[in-house]
Formats: structure tokens, C-alpha cells, sequence
């Protein structure tokens, strides 16, 4: 999947955003099972003239929640803001390369990091290529990356059957039928 070294290409770079988006679409689904989305992903251009973004609402947890699982929440928090950047790794760019457009990512994740004395940034980037290179998590990021150079944004209920196909928990035809309902939905 991964062009040459220092190749930086329109498509290069359209690939290696959509990559980095289904990274973090693909870690909140598997890390916040409950519903965080708000408004999906993207990889079409911002009015900045930035490529890609991702939605998610803010889950605070409540004081009387056990620490333990308020810091798990964290920890998850953090591989979600690493994800893009391990998404892209886990497709086979290197780490130089992925690392270009995260500095946004990286500065939140440090944020959380400092609030809650978890694992350096370094050690959590680690953390998260290891999560998105298992074969589950990589079969999802490379699906919907697919689907955003295809369709370029993916609304959240259209994102989770996406991976709910990679999974097995839908199909094709359960995809099919979603979007052919939204667009009639529209018109």
C-alpha cells in the first residue's frame, strides 16, 4: 500500500488521510461500544483546505464512577487521538510519513496524557499501532479507507455497518439496503 519514501502524491496523501480518518472511526468503535458519534468521518477538504476530520462527542465520566474505569476511559481517549497516526502505520507507511497532520492529535493526546499521569506519547503510539495492527482492526481501517476514497464522507450509522461487515455482523447487502434507504431518505 505504501508508495516510496518521500512520494507525496495528491493520491499519496488522499490515501494516507483516509487511513488516518477510518483509524480513529475504527479505535471509537472498538473503544466506546456505547456511542460516541456524532457526525462520522470525512476525507473531503476543509474550508481551511485541510484534508479529513472526525466527529465524537466528549464522554466525561461521572465523579462517583470507579477510578479505575475513569482511567481505562483516558487510556482509550489517548489510543483514539493515536489511532489515526497508528491507522496509516498499520497500513504500511512509516513513521515519518504517518506522522504528518497528526501534531493536532499528538497535542490532545499529550493534554490527556499530563491530566492523568497515564504512559508518555511515544510509548502510547507504540500502544496504538499494536491495537490497529491486529488483523480485525487492520481489515476494518483498510475497509473504511476504501469506503472514504469511494464515498468521501460516511455518516455514523453507515460507518458502523462497514465494520460491521469486516466483522460479520452485517453484510454487503445490509449496507446496500442502509444507503439505498438514506438516499431515498434525501430526495
Amino acid at each position: 500500500h505504501a508508495p516510496c519514501a518521500g512520494m507525496k502524491t495528491n493520491e499519496t496523501r488522499e490515501l494516507m488521510t483516509a487511513y488516518h480518518e477510518a483509524g480513529h472511526a475504527v479505535a471509537q468503535y472498538r473503544l466506546f461500544p456505547e456511542g460516541r458519534w456524532v457526525d462520522g468521518v470525512s476525507i473531503e477538504r476543509k474550508d481551511d483546505g485541510t484534508l479529513g476530520r472526525h466527529t465524537s462527542k466528549e464522554l466525561f465520566p461521572h465523579p462517583d464512577d470507579d477510578p479505575a474505569m475513569v482511567r481505562e476511559q483516558y487510556e482509550n481517549e489517548v489510543l483514539c487521538l493515536c489511532a489515526g497516526y497508528a491507522g496509516t502505520v498499520a497500513m504500511g507507511y512509516g513513521d515519518e510519513e504517518a506522522r504528518g497532520g497528526c501534531w493536532g492529535d499528538f497535542d490532545a493526546a499529550e493534554e490527556t496524557i499530563q491530566g492523568w499521569a497515564t504512559a508518555p506519547l511515544e510509548e502510547q503510539l507504540k500502544r496504538a499501532v499494536q491495537f490497529m495492527r491486529r488483523p480485525e482492526n487492520k481489515n476494518a481501517v483498510e475497509r473504511v479507507g476504501n469506503e472514504l476514497l469511494e464515498h468521501g464522507t460516511l455518516d455514523c450509522d453507515e460507518l458502523e455497518i462497514v465494520i460491521e461487515v469486516v466483522d460479520g455482523k452485517s453484510t454487503e447487502e445490509d449496507l446496500a439496503q442502509y444507503r439505498a434507504l438514506r438516499d431515498a431518505a434525501r430526495t
